[in-house]
């Protein structure tokens, strides 16, 4: 009696110490992975022992006791590690004590472990959206990158042609200028001509001929100047249509951006119905090669076994009807004593197709089976012929589109696979155990 009561004080102590453990463990983890750094992968470094109960250790992160913990870097198999290591934990006290000492303390354990198995895969999920987030905002920026250098680019050609058109007008300003003072200096000259000659009248013939040269150089330059008038207005209007230009070609560009994009889209979708249907015409045509097999073995075995059963068919009836007919006629031989069962069975067998069962050449179809078979194979025929029309226009339609340049974004996986999540729990690692306890 004694005994036992110690026994039982023992199995409530060694389960009380389990069960603070078990606590301190959990909320250890918890705190390590609500906050440990991913890029510090904490390994296990400070250990633990269950005294008096197993000398198995139990490893904890040292990351998990630190004061400024980072954020969480846990999966799905350390929770698995996790779970078989309590799992043997339980096993070897269930071997020592009994299965009523963790029987309340087991489902607690599976529930924790089930809720950090949760954690672990929304954690995974959540660092692939974040990756795949990251490589777009990375395309993004790429592409942002390239639109600064393609408009960079765009504005050092602007500013080459303004300082062009700037340099030349200019250069005009200061051929007017010019121009304006070697005409403010032969009017100064005019005038100084006029004032000799009207001083002095005796050479007036000279003076004459002097204005009428100087009058053709003022109209030469006046020309000349009409036409640098007319040079600068028409490169403003150059200027001004380089502008325009810029501007619709850089729609275009984008519009053949987005058309680019959805031809790819086009050519990848009506690639794979071409993959399918060319498939699926393979193995109609693999299924119409082995009904046309089956058709010609059923028309030889029907075949040869009419043939057969011809031939037995009217050797057996005319042997049936001479005997019936000779005991019937013949007067020397007394007629047979045949009961009516017998007669009617002679009777009713006369001009009827008689086959023996142990025949291997005997008929194994029907006429129905036979009509069905080939039905089926028409149907499997016209089925085949859609097909390869069907196959012909996607063929014709994507020979007519364009050539896709560059390469195709790659499809996300969940579009083509679709989110799998295999059949794996913490519970697998107590299945038995629980089955221990329910026994």
């Amino acid at each position: 009696m004694y005994c036992t009561y110690l026994e039982s004080c023992v199995t409530a102590y060694q389960s009380y110490q389990v069960l603070r453990f078990l606590i301190t463990y959990f909320f250890h983890i918890i705190l390590y992975k609500l906050l440990s750094h991913p890029d510090n992968s904490p390994r296990l470094t400070r250990r633990f022992s269950l005294e008096g109960i197993n000398k198995t250790l139990v490893t904890f992160p040292s990351e998990a006791l630190s004061d400024r913990p980072s954020t969480p870097s846990i999966s799905v198999l350390d929770v698995y590690d996790i779970a078989a290591s309590i799992g043997k934990e339980f096993e070897s006290i269930i071997d020592k004590y009994g299965p009523y000492s963790v029987s309340n303390l087991m489902p607690k354990v599976i529930s924790v472990l089930e809720e950090l198995e949760d954690f672990a895969t929304k954690f995974e999920s959540e660092g692939r959206e974040i990756i795949t987030l990251q490589t777009a905002v990375h395309r993004l920026e790429l592409e942002k990158l390239e639109r600064k250098e393609d408009q960079k680019r765009h504005k050092k050609e602007l500013e080459q042609i303004e300082e062009t058109w700037h340099s030349e007008v200019q250069e005009l300003s200061q051929l007017i200028e010019k121009l304006k003072e070697e005409n403010k200096q032969l009017k100064d000259a005019i005038e100084d001509n006029e004032a000799s000659i009207n001083h002095s009248p005796i050479p007036a013939c000279s003076a004459n001929s002097t204005n009428v040269e100087e009058i053709q150089l003022m109209l030469r330059l006046k020309e000349v100047i009409d036409r640098q008038k007319i040079l600068i207005r028409s490169l403003r209007q150059q200027l001004t249509q380089k502008h325009v230009d810029l501007d619709a070609m850089q729609q275009q560009a984008t519009r053949l951006a987005k058309l680019n994009a959805s031809l790819r889209r086009k050519h990848f979708v009506s690639k794979q119905q071409a993959d399918q249907l060319r498939e699926e015409k393979l193995t109609l045509e693999t299924q119409l090669n082995t009904k046309d097999q089956q058709i010609k073995q059923m028309e030889e075995h029907i075949h040869h076994s009419n043939n057969n059963s011809n031939n037995t068919e009217s050797s057996i009836c005319i042997d049936m009807s001479k005997s019936l007919i000779a005991e019937l006629i013949s007067p020397e031989t007394p007629p047979p004593q045949l009961t009516e069962e017998q007669l009617v069975k002679r009777l009713n067998a006369e001009g009827k197709m008689i086959i023996d069962g142990r025949n291997p050449n005997r008929p194994h179809f029907t006429l129905q089976e036979l009509r069905n078979v080939l039905i089926e194979r028409n149907e499997l025929k016209t089925r085949l012929i859609e097909v390869e029309e069907e196959l012909s226009v996607y063929k014709r339609a994507g020979d007519e589109d364009p050539p896709v340049q560059g390469p195709i974004n790659r499809e996300p996986d969940e579009k083509l696979y679709g989110t799998f999540r295999p059949n794996l729990g913490v519970k697998k690692f107590f299945e038995s155990l629980l089955s221990k306890l329910s026994q």
